[in-house]
C-alpha cells in the first residue's frame, strides 16, 4: 500500500477546495488578506476533509463491513458477499490510515498545526438513532452505512483532476476515488441482497430516514468553518460572521447530483412506491418527480 506525502510540488498551492467553493474566501473580511492566510484556510480544510474520512471510515462503515464479513446480521449473506466484505475493511482501514498520516506529513511540512472538530456527520447521524431501541438503531446503522458509500464516489469524482488543488492531496483522493467506485457496487449489491427479508415496518424506518442520512453527510460542517477562521487568529464572533454571510462550501447546494447514486440503488429496490412516503420525499426534495417517476 502507497504512503503518501507531502511533496516539492505542493509548494505554493496549500488549497484544497478551490477558493470559490470554500465559501468564506469571499468573504469582506478576507478580501484583502495576505496569501499565506488564505493558504492556511485551504489546508485546514484539508484536514479537516481527511479528517472525515478517517472518521467516517471508522465510525460509520468499518463496523459493518465487518459485521457482514462475519455474518452477524439477520441475514445470510452469500459467501461471496462476506468475502468482499472482508476485502472493503482492509480498503476502508487503509483509508483511514492514509488520510491520518498524510495530515501528519502536511501539518510537518507546512508547520500549520490540525484544528481538528468532530464531523457534524457523527451529531447528526446520533440524532437519527436517538429514541430508537436495538434492533432498529442496527438497522439505521446499517444502512446509513449503505447510503455513505453510495454518496462518497460521486463527491470524489472530479477533485482528482482539479489543477489548483494540492498535487499529493489528489493524489490521496484519487486512490480513495478508485476504491470507493469498488464499494459502490459493493453495496448497491449488499442493498438488493438486504431489502426483500426487511419487512414493510423496517422498509418504511429506513426509507423515512433517508433525506435525513444524506444530509447528514451533505450538509456544510459549520462548527469546522468556524473553527478553521478561528485557528488563524479570529475571534469566535468574527468566524462565525464569516460563515454566516459566506456562501455554503458544501461541494453542491443541490442534493439530487451527489445523491443520485444513492436515490437510483434505493429506487430499483421498489423502495419509494409507498405513495406516503413518496409524497413526503417529493415535498422535501429528495425526489424529482419527472425523473424519478418511474420508481414511485
Amino acid at each position: 500500500m502507497k504512503r503518501y506525502e507531502a511533496t516539492e510540488a505542493d509548494r505554493g498551492a496549500y488549497f484544497f477546495y478551490p477558493p470559490e467553493l470554500m465559501g468564506g474566501m469571499r468573504h469582506e473580511q478576507l478580501k484583502d488578506a495576505p496569501t499565506e492566510v488564505l493558504q492556511a484556510v485551504g489546508l485546514q480544510y484539508l484536514y479537516q476533509y481527511m479528517h472525515f474520512t478517517t472518521v467516517l471510515e471508522q465510525v460509520v462503515v468499518l463496523p459493518v463491513t465487518s459485521s457482514i464479513s462475519l455474518n452477524r446480521y439477520d441475514v445470510d449473506f452469500a459467501a461471496q458477499t462476506r468475502a468482499g466484505a472482508y476485502k472493503i475493511t482492509t480498503d476502508e482501514a487503509w483509508h483511514a490510515q492514509s488520510a491520518y498520516d498524510y495530515t501528519e506529513a502536511l501539518a510537518k511540512r507546512t508547520a500549520i498545526a490540525p484544528t481538528l472538530v468532530a464531523p457534524a456527520f457523527e451529531w447528526r447521524l446520533e440524532q437519527i438513532f436517538h429514541g430508537t431501541e436495538g434492533p432498529q438503531t442496527r438497522l439505521l446503522r446499517f444502512f446509513s452505512a449503505v447510503v455513505s458509500e453510495t454518496l462518497i464516489s460521486s463527491l470524489l469524482a472530479d477533485i482528482p483532476h482539479d489543477e489548483r488543488i494540492l498535487p499529493s492531496a489528489r493524489e490521496v483522493v484519487a486512490d480513495h476515488a478508485k476504491d470507493e467506485g469498488r464499494h459502490d457496487v459493493f453495496f448497491r449489491s449488499v442493498l438488493d441482497e438486504v431489502w426483500p427479508h426487511l419487512s414493510p415496518t423496517q422498509r418504511q424506518s429506513v426509507v423515512s430516514q433517508l433525506p435525513r442520512m444524506v444530509e447528514a453527510f451533505l450538509a456544510p460542517d459549520v462548527e469546522a468553518e468556524i473553527q478553521s477562521y478561528c485557528s488563524l487568529g479570529f475571534d469566535i464572533e468574527s468566524a462565525r460572521n464569516i460563515v454566516k454571510d459566506s456562501p455554503p462550501s458544501t461541494m453542491t447546494s443541490s442534493k439530487q447530483r451527489p445523491a443520485r447514486d444513492t436515490i437510483t440503488a434505493f429506487g430499483r429496490t421498489g423502495a419509494f412506491r409507498d405513495e406516503k412516503i413518496a409524497e413526503k420525499l417529493l415535498a422535501e426534495g429528495f425526489l424529482d418527480e419527472r425523473l424519478d417517476k418511474h420508481w414511485l
